[in-house]
């Protein structure tokens, strides 16, 4: 395959605008981040904390905790319903098997975080 140099500036101009974007501070993720985690915490069975990236990027996430025991439901359970909504609410949930999932915040609204808080209140309390 050859590259032309029009290849060549289109990634130039590519990379220039990824890099002139503005990026998130850690300060402005938190202030996003804690009316969620507040909310989150007032589920019975459920508690949730800020937690930072663990690749040790400048990512911050919510951290969700499922009771099991006190909920009923496994945490397997609630990512199922999460994802067959009329929503789709896809988690990272690597930790699912230890009962937590993280919601990545970096490209969600306000109004989506509510509707996540919705949907997970809905699953833990039916």
């Amino acid at each position: 395959m050859k590259i032309g140099k029009e290849n060549i500036v289109g990634l130039t101009c590519a990379i220039e605008r990824y890099i002139s974007n503005d990026k998130v501070t850690l300060k402005e993720m938190e202030d996003k981040l804690n009316p969620f985690i507040d909310k989150i915490n007032t589920i019975k069975g459920v508690s949730a904390s800020i937690t930072r990236d663990s690749a040790g990027r400048e990512i911050l996430r919510g951290e969700i905790d499922f009771n099991e025991d006190i909920i009923n439901k496994s945490t397997q359970q609630i990512i199922n319903e999460l994802r067959s909504g009329e929503i789709a609410i896809y988690t990272r949930d690597y930790k699912a098997n230890e009962g937590k999932i993280e919601i990545d915040i970096r490209s969600v609204t306000g109004s989506d975080l509510d509707t996540i808080y919705n949907r997970i209140k809905n699953i833990v309390e039916s």
